[in-house]
């Protein structure tokens, strides 16, 4: 699994691809703006019905992207590189990305509905200690954003992935014609 992930990562382009990307600060401009939102309880309620639909679609796309795909095409984006990986593989790595993001933030909104910390913080009267309480909040808080950012920035990535799919149309009528 390590591996996969390495080699999707270098496909990526890592860190900087990541960092160079305006879907990233978009996400955290608007991350940053609803702070009222993740600071609220429950808030997680808005995203989890809808990342199990989100990511069946965005798999299902992803296959068919792999299955129906122009063979010619696909040929030409094999033989064309970027920093040393073909284009096929960078395109694929964009998928995968923002499928990774959306197990990543489901994962996040799931672990936030069905945690039990806050009663076990109750049980041990953690408000006792200050230190640990305080702790503990900036911990939730800190997990809550995170959490959104993920939803958002997996949302955007999303568009990513479609104008890669329609640069990958108007290659193919650039064939064709």
């Amino acid at each position: 699994m390590l591996n996969d992930f390495h080699d999707y990562w270098k496909c990526y382009g890592g860190s900087n691809a990541v960092i160079k990307s305006s879907y990233f600060w978009i996400a955290v401009l608007i991350t940053a703006i609803s702070y009222n939102t993740w600071l609220s309880s429950g808030w997680y309620t808005l995203f989890l019905g809808t990342f199990p639909s989100l990511l069946g679609f965005s798999l299902s796309g992803y296959a068919i992207w792999l299955t129906l795909g122009d063979k010619k095409l696909k040929e030409i984006l094999i033989k064309k590189k970027v920093n040393h990986v073909s284009a096929f593989l960078v395109i694929n790595a964009s998928f995968i990305h923002f499928i990774i993001l959306q197990v990543l933030a489901f994962i996040g909104l799931f672990t936030l509905h069905t945690n039990s910390i806050a009663h076990l913080v109750k049980i041990i009267n953690l408000k006792s200690c200050n230190l640990l309480y305080n702790l503990y909040l900036f911990g939730v808080t800190t997990f809550n954003l995170f959490i959104f950012f993920l939803c958002i920035y997996s949302i955007l990535s999303m568009l990513a992935a479609i104008f890669g799919l329609f640069n990958i149309a108007k290659a193919m009528d650039k064939l064709q014609n």
